[in-house]
């Protein structure tokens, strides 16, 4: 990472578990700022030995800030920063995400106030594929409210579809419940006891 002095908005920050000035400046991040990290403890070196458990850490600032001063806040020297390229890539490089030949992430060991914001970035670009998706979140139900409904597309990051199909989602909702109840009436021992 580098030494030079400079300013941005946002920062990519590699801090390490057995360095308690790390945690410290993690804990400080934790309280005090809007970002985005994950644990890293799966990777893996050339030799197929473990790399040494590190954190990966994005955040973002409302305003520019001199990398020595965000330093000194955090108590960490500016050479375990870097100022952020591209938002986009870094978040996903939490994930490992087209780094096929890297252990692979999930978005559940990502924590911070940033992590809808690296969620979004995993939703599939393709209206139609999104629609699909919206549909197969609903065939792993059986009977629904609304409410749940909106929850659950909410927390794949449809919402945006959702809101968009308008009258279309809730008919997509009524219909799904209504075939359940048909199908279970039907085949009552497929779901245990009938409605």
């Amino acid at each position: 990472m580098s030494e030079q002095k400079y300013r941005s908005r946002c920062y990519n920050l590699e801090l390490y578990p057995d360095n308690d000035a790390h945690m410290g400046a993690m804990e400080f991040i934790r309280s005090n700022y809007h970002y985005v990290a994950i644990l890293h403890d799966k990777d893996l070196k050339d030799d197929g030995s473990l790399v040494k458990p590190h954190y990966h850490v994005c955040v973002k600032f409302s305003q520019a800030r001199w990398n020595t001063a965000l330093a000194e806040e955090l108590g960490i020297e500016t050479r375990w920063m870097e100022k952020t390229g591209c938002w986009d890539s870094s978040a996903l490089y939490l994930l490992h995400v087209g780094k096929d030949e890297k252990y692979q992430y999930s978005p559940d060991a990502l924590e911070g106030d940033l992590v809808p914001s690296v969620c979004a970035l995993l939703v599939v670009n393709d209206e139609n594929e999104r629609v699909i998706s919206i549909s197969d979140l609903l065939d792993k139900q059986k009977v629904i409210s609304y409410r749940s409904f909106v929850r659950m597309c909410c927390e794949a990051g449809l919402w945006s579809d959702v809101r968009r199909m308008g009258v279309w989602g809730v008919y997509l909702l009524n219909e799904h419940n209504h075939n359940f109840c048909e199908y279970e009436k039907e085949f009552p021992t497929a779901f245990g006891e009938a409605l």
